[in-house]
């Protein structure tokens, strides 16, 4: 199956195309700091150095290594819906938050409240288009296309590095694309560190799940939620995912995990009944396909608005 996510580094002012397909991309917020001194600034080639293990000395020569064009880095592309964008945060600003900028669209949070400390969040891209990386930090926002800065005091306020060959040696993997992107969120560069936010995209194959609908229906005091696949290989099954708000925290809500039932030749139908919902509340749903290596693909998200005259799922 190909893969659900691709994004592609698109030039300014050529028709060059670098292909990054982050098809269930895990990213890591991954600045770190020191717990003992919360005023304890870690620099950005520190940052590289403690997630793939190097001895850079400074900045400039992490730049020199591995950094990529300016004119590179500005405009991404989803070319299909999906892909699970993984988010374990390890330091940050003041509310941070991380989204993107769809080139014809509305913007869409990614992740938001980012704390000092560790979390686990996930996002799903849903927006398929060209989009710009957003970086809002208490108000001063920050685009990776440099145009779309409100604030256009000449400095470029993203970067992005090749690190591919160093993801694989370091995690034991075989990913075609990773990248390490990087945020100075302060007007006229601040001190030009860009150690702000900092995200380490990757590329992750996706399941072999070929779904052909996913659906929910609004009923009284509940809603169905429906999902059909085509085929589904190494598949073992499903989640289902709740919240109030299509860019809100999403909750699971089936105790157990929902066996698969279709085969790499068949596929199947499924429904799940959620009965915890209020009537005249919207809802959004997302669902989540697991394989027998415990890799993950999300879905949707689906909303539905329960209401009495809707009366009941038989």
């Amino acid at each position: 199956m190909k893969k659900s996510l691709i994004i592609i580094v698109l030039l300014i002012a050529t028709v060059c195309l670098i292909p990054l397909n982050i098809a269930n991309a895990y990213v890591y917020i991954n600045d770190p700091w020191n717990p003992s001194d919360p005023n304890d600034e870690v620099n950005l080639y520190e940052i590289f150095n403690q997630t793939f293990g190097q001895s850079l000395t400074s900045s400039d020569q992490l730049f020199s290594l591995y950094g990529l064009a300016d004119s590179l880095d500005d405009w991404w592309l989803t070319v299909n819906q999906g892909g699970v964008v993984k988010f374990t945060v390890r330091y940050a600003g003041f509310d941070q938050e991380l989204g993107i900028q769809p080139f014809n669209g509305s913007y869409q949070t990614l992740v938001t409240n980012i704390p000092w400390g560790q979390q686990n969040t996930t996002a799903t891209i849903t927006s398929p288009g060209k989009f710009a990386f957003v970086e809002n930090a208490s108000g001063n926002v920050w685009y990776s296309a440099d145009t779309l800065n409100p604030n256009q005091d000449g400095v470029d306020h993203f970067k992005a590095f090749d690190v591919t060959g160093l993801y694989n040696s370091t995690f034991n993997q075989n990913v075609s694309q990773a990248w390490l992107i990087a945020f100075e969120d302060y007007p006229g560069g601040g001190d030009h560190d860009y150690n702000d936010l900092v995200a380490l995209v990757i590329e992750v194959e996706p399941t072999l799940i070929n779904l052909s609908s996913f659906t929910a229906k609004a009923n009284n005091g509940r809603v169905k939620l429906a999902w059909i696949t085509e085929s589904e290989i190494d598949n073992v099954g499903f989640n289902l995912y709740r919240a109030e708000s299509e860019s809100g925290e999403f909750s699971k809500i089936n105790a157990a995990l929902i066996p698969a039932n279709g085969s790499s030749t068949q596929g199947a139908a499924y429904e799940f009944p959620d009965t915890n919902v209020q009537n005249r509340k919207t809802y959004y749903y997302k669902l989540e396909d697991i394989d027998l290596n415990g890799n993950s693909s999300t879905h949707g998200p689906v909303s539905a608005t329960p209401r009495w005259l809707y009366g009941f799922v038989k």
